[in-house]
């Protein structure tokens, strides 16, 4: 595998794409223990982006008492690709919407399931690094997710 793309939280969804930049699977971990442990097994990945983080002040008051889970799921990601001497992507959360529209689908209103997310992320990136072609475009490729 040579693509890791993430959307880290209290579950965070991740997607895997191969050499070639076709889809090899997605899921869903729960919680940061199991982020880890699916984590440890893995090859090293070349590419790994992650949907970026950010605390804004009018959001701050819901995180009282809040462990941070996505701090510590990006916090967890980051060890495996320092070990793997990977390049890290982080991107937009917007990003996950061009992704969606790039492969085709309809944008779902709200935020998709996590693992979905993620496969957008990495259609996202891919398409706009030119390893695959959206649906946009004059060729008419289209790509679709993995079936569950």
């Amino acid at each position: 595998m040579s693509y890791l793309f993430v959307d880290p939280g209290k579950s965070t969804g991740w997607a895997t794409f191969n050499d070639m930049a076709l889809p090899t699977g997605r899921g869903i971990c729960k919680g940061v223990e199991a982020w880890n442990e699916w984590l440890k097994d893995k090859e090293p990945f070349k590419i790994v982006g992650y949907e970026e983080y950010q605390l804004f002040a009018h959001k701050a008051i819901a995180q009282v008492g809040s462990k941070m889970d996505t701090s510590q799921a990006i916090g967890v990601l980051k060890v495996y690709t320092a070990k793997w001497d990977s390049q890290v992507v982080p991107q937009r959360p917007q990003c996950w919407k061009l992704g969606c529209m790039y492969s085709g689908e309809k944008v779902p209103k709200g935020h998709p399931p996590d693992d979905k997310a993620a496969y957008w992320h990495g259609i996202y990136y891919l398409t706009k690094h030119g390893l695959i072609n959206s649906v946009l475009t004059k060729n008419k490729i289209i790509v679709r997710p993995p079936r569950d």
